[in-house]
């Protein structure tokens, strides 16, 4: 399938969101980690991973000829990740403060755990965006393929 330019342009700022969103979800979890004793990375290494290069590799497929299927890759990824991030921070695993005079580590957190949330937000919402145009792609060719 061919790329039109709309869809290359915005897979070029999904892949720029992803890849962020791969710093600041590594960046977020060393931070809890400064902040919270009972979080260790290690332990939490595979669900890391698992957080950040799940987007960031269907991300990159985006400029190929599987664009359609990571963006639907993306589409559940993104949702997933967002319920996960709330539930776990609000309801699963409160930090236990170890370090109570150094609130630069969580400002850092806070600050690196609402760019996550809003980063897969818009994330998500540019990957609708690659859908639609899917659509109107596909709904173009078919019109022209009729009229021939």
């Amino acid at each position: 399938m061919t790329l039109t330019d709309s869809i290359r342009s915005i897979s070029k700022q999904v892949i720029f969101i992803m890849t962020a969103h791969a710093i600041v979800y590594t960046l977020h979890f060393y931070a809890r980690q400064k902040i919270d004793f009972m979080f260790i990375i290690d332990a939490y290494l595979p669900l890391l991973l698992i957080l950040c290069l799940v987007p960031l590799l269907s991300s990159l497929f985006l400029l190929t000829q599987a664009s359609r299927q990571s963006s639907i890759i993306l589409l559940g990824s993104l949702p997933a990740e967002l319920i996960y991030n709330i539930y776990t921070r609000f309801i699963a695993s409160p930090y236990i403060s170890n370090l109570p005079a150094n609130y630069s580590w969580k400002i850092i957190y806070e600050v690196t755990y609402g760019c996550i949330l809003v980063m897969e937000i818009v994330g998500f919402w540019l990957t609708l965006k690659i859908i639609k145009e899917f659509h109107k792609f596909m709904k173009q060719q078919s019109i022209n393929s009729t009229n021939l």
